[in-house]
């Protein structure tokens, strides 16, 4: 089994009981529900938890192999969630030229969206310099 699949394992729950058919104590779903963490809810744990501890553990204690192993299971998730931060940096900082799929390109783009593209500090990131030279 891959790491990210034995990692994923781990955070996956199951509704069973009471929560079949609940999201809160209240109110009774007419649907059943399978999963409290699902697949993709995992994912977003590892993409945003356990990774930057990862990572941030292997900084602090010089430990190589660790940061190796979190940027690879960092490459090896793919990511299908959309959202309008992704959309914009596809359509006009990269216009489409590149397919981000990964984790790791997901979050890359996010945050030259947060640190760069908001605050209009084009000509300090490295795309930006490129796009409008």
């Amino acid at each position: 089994i891959p790491k990210i699949e034995k990692l994923r394992s781990l955070l996956l729950v199951k509704a069973e009981g009471f929560w079949e058919n609940h999201y809160r104590f209240e109110d009774k779903t007419s649907d059943t529900i399978k999963a409290l963490v699902g697949k993709e809810r995992a994912d977003e744990i590892i993409i945003n938890v356990i990774i930057p501890i990862c990572l941030l553990y292997a900084r602090v204690f010089k430990k190589k192999e660790v940061r190796k192993n979190a940027l690879s299971l960092f490459e090896s998730i793919k990511s299908k969630k959309r959202n309008t931060i992704l959309t914009v940096v596809e359509e006009q900082l990269v216009r489409n030229k590149i397919k981000l799929d990964s984790a790791s390109l997901y979050q890359g783009a996010i945050q030259l969206y947060k640190y760069y593209c908001l605050d209009e500090r084009c000509m300090e990131c490295e795309i930006g310099r490129i796009m409008f030279r």
